[in-house]
């Protein structure tokens, strides 16, 4: 079973093309037919030309891509800052919250999310010391190396 694009099958629809051919406009056969006005004047395209309509992008859904890209999230921009302020100034997660203007939650995600950034830091750093440790080992064949 294959399944037809909307604007297919309503450039096929016998009342539609009535509509069409009495000069009635797309919003007025949309509300007649049931279906949103982009998809009549998507079927009507279809109708004279055979091709299938180029749909432009929502210019939304864009702007929420690039307001993405250009601002980090609230947690992430003051993380190094909550992490300083609570383990060194000793002040406490509602205070450094209002201190910066944001949420109780908030501050506490930074908090854990800094925190686990810098046991993740530590970790690589102790495997690649131990890496390089165990590539820096003197090799028991070789006497002249032997410490004893």
């Amino acid at each position: 079973m294959q399944i037809a694009p909307k604007h297919v099958l309503l450039a096929g629809n016998p009342r539609f093309l009535e509509l069409l051919n009495n000069g009635e406009n797309f919003n007025r056969i949309a509300l007649i037919l049931t279906t949103d006005p982009f998809t009549a004047r998507a079927a009507a395209e279809y109708h004279k030309t055979g091709k299938n309509p180029t749909w432009a992008p929502k210019s939304r859904v864009l702007d929420i891509k690039s307001r993405w890209f250009h601002h980090a999230p609230k947690f992430i921009k003051h993380s190094s800052n909550i992490t300083e302020l609570y383990e060194k100034q000793g002040m406490s997660m509602p205070a450094i919250a209002k201190l910066l203007g944001i949420s109780n939650n908030t501050a506490y995600r930074a908090y854990k999310s800094d925190k686990y950034s810098d046991a993740k830091r530590e970790a690589l750093k102790r495997e690649v010391l131990k890496k390089f440790a165990d590539t820096e080992k003197p090799d028991a064949a070789d006497p002249g190396n032997n410490p004893t």
